[in-house]
């Protein structure tokens, strides 16, 4: 990565609220020498702000990132290929890790003022559509739903996050879910 960019990667990590849209990108930047990393990011950030603009307006929020977001995927063969870590690849594609394409639906609902935030549970991650402020543990009313952006954006259900969470030996409580972890 030029000085230019490992400079504004340094400056993005710095930055709050977080913008993964602009360190994916710049990780991609790096990954692809010799393309100019303005050139990657601007046509990343304006590929987001396309799909956010395919997000309609009605509908529970999980649903409306679906329609712009559920032909996004991946597949165990993405684990063995590296542009499936690479956003800008992603986008073109429609394919990548879980990782990638929780980011990718947390932006996209970002920019299209929906809450959303990655969750990371033992051996896999996946996206939380809700706000974690709001939420009531005691509320069963969709406010807060787990959705796995490698299937397409397939619900996940508390019980199954669950079941993941304490296969691997952990505690786990409902209304602990937060920010990128159980």
């Amino acid at each position: 990565m030029a000085d230019r960019s490992r400079d504004w990667f340094a400056e993005v990590l710095r930055s709050t609220p977080e913008r993964l849209d602009l360190g994916a990108l710049l990780i991609a930047a790096r990954a692809t020498p010799g393309i100019d990393p303005e050139r990657i990011v601007d046509a990343g950030l304006g590929e987001l702000d396309r799909l956010a603009a395919q997000v309609p307006d009605g509908g529970r929020d999980d649903e409306r990132l679906r329609v712009a977001l559920g032909d996004f995927t991946g597949s165990d063969e993405d684990y063995l290929n590296l542009s499936s870590s690479l956003l800008p690849r992603v986008l073109r594609t429609r394919r990548g890790l879980p990782i990638l394409l929780s980011i990718l639906w947390t932006e996209v609902a970002r920019r299209a003022g929906i809450d959303a935030y990655g969750v990371a549970l033992p051996g896999h991650f996946i996206a939380c559509v809700g706000n974690p402020e709001t939420f009531r543990a005691d509320a069963v009313d969709g406010s807060r739903v787990l959705v796995d952006p490698w299937r397409g954006g397939a619900l996940v259900s508390y019980d199954r996050a669950r079941d993941i969470v304490e296969r691997a030996g952990f505690a786990f409580r409902r209304d602990k879910i937060g920010r990128a972890h159980v």
